[in-house]
């Protein structure tokens, strides 16, 4: 008997829980799916594109939009079209034969809306029959290189000429009659060589974006080498008091590397010196510029500068001063006053000397308590 009451009990449970999925699972007649077609640069679709959406044995076509939205509408007039749980499916053909299905399973609240939407359809791959490269080409001090200059730029066999502009740009341009010239992940060269046969190379990984957009840019090449055939140097030359030295300066010489030529001397204190040569570079980055002055007590200075691609390629490099001589007087005035501790002025009655080492001098005192 117990058994039996437990059969029944069983039996009981079972209705309710069938009861329960009776009220839990909607059905509709109709569906309206929709979605968004992109490629894996996350770029709409627009054309070329063909599909079908099915639920269990129900296929129907997919209509696309020229924005990259697509759209298709179930319909059933001897049943359900779709069930709470259902799985719809969406699939999608490209102009290049590329088919990318996606699924969803509707949910109670799609069944009672009778619309699905927001079923994209992504990832179609990219690639394109023309790519336009360009970028920059600098020089280590980050200054334009804008002449003298030769360039190709490669995708794998495909290799096509550099064009360069005066103010430092340059582009190319790939193309193909015959297939794609890049993909996502190929990656662009570009080699670049200067007047001096100095060549830099760069490359850059394309992105799914760039194939898309059918455009590289700001791939630049930098960091090449500076030198120049003329320098010029200048700079202050003042004493250990920070004051220029005006006067007196028996002679100097600037120096880089073996090359060495006369300093002039200006009476404002500053001094210039030029380098030239008609036969190479005077200067290149890195290389150590040095002014030597002596002045008219014959004790003599130095400065030394290590030279930035900045100063080469703008050749010029200021501000080299040569500073710290020493300073002397054949005469000194020395004055002050005299008081007592009141504070007081004492202004009668005093004598007084002055020292400096072994130099004594008398002191005068005044009515007034200076001396």
């Amino acid at each position: 008997d117990a058994a039996a009451d437990d059969t029944v009990a069983d039996a009981a449970a079972d209705d309710t829980v069938a009861v329960v999925e009776d009220v839990v699972k909607e059905s509709t007649f109709t569906l309206a799916l929709s979605g968004q077609v992109s490629n894996e640069a996350d770029l709409p679709i627009t054309s070329g594109l063909t599909g079908t959406a099915k639920i269990g044995d129900l296929s129907v076509p997919v209509t696309f939009e020229s924005d990259g939205s697509y759209s298709a509408t179930f319909l059933s007039f001897i049943g359900p079209a779709a069930e709470t749980g259902d799985t719809v499916e969406v699939s999608v053909t490209n102009a290049e034969g590329e088919t990318i299905t996606e699924q969803v399973v509707l949910s109670v609240a799609q069944i009672l809306a009778q619309q699905a939407s927001d079923v994209d359809v992504t990832g179609f791959a990219v690639s394109t029959l023309t790519l336009a490269l360009s970028g920059k080409v600098s020089n280590e001090a980050d200054l334009p290189v804008t002449s003298g200059l030769a360039g190709t730029a490669k995708i794998g066999d495909v290799s096509v000429p550099v064009t360069f502009e005066s103010d430092g740009g340059y582009s190319a341009t790939f193309f193909s009659f015959s297939g794609p010239v890049a993909v996502p992940g190929d990656t662009v060269e570009v080699s670049v060589t200067n007047a001096a046969a100095e060549t830099i190379k760069r490359e850059a990984v394309l992105s799914a974006l760039q194939v898309a957009t059918q455009r590289a840019s700001d791939v630049d090449v930098t960091g090449f080498a500076v030198s120049t055939s003329t320098l010029v140097l200048s700079g202050k030359v003042s004493n250990v008091a920070d004051l220029p030295v005006t006067s007196g300066l028996a002679a100097g010489t600037a120096k880089i590397g073996d090359l060495s030529v006369p300093v002039s001397f200006e009476s404002d204190g500053s001094y210039s010196a030029t380098f030239f040569s008609f036969s190479g570079s005077v200067a290149k980055t890195g290389d150590t510029v040095e002014v030597s002055v002596t002045n008219a007590d014959g004790e003599t200075l130095t400065a030394q500068l290590a030279l930035s691609a900045l100063q080469v390629a703008t050749q010029q490099a200021s501000d080299v001063d040569v500073t710290g001589f020493a300073v002397s007087t054949s005469t000194l005035a020395l004055s002050g006053q005299v008081s007592n501790v009141a504070d007081l002025p004492i202004t009668s009655g005093l004598t007084g000397t002055a020292k400096i080492g072994d130099l004594s001098v008398p002191v005068t005192f005044e009515s007034d308590g200076s001396y």
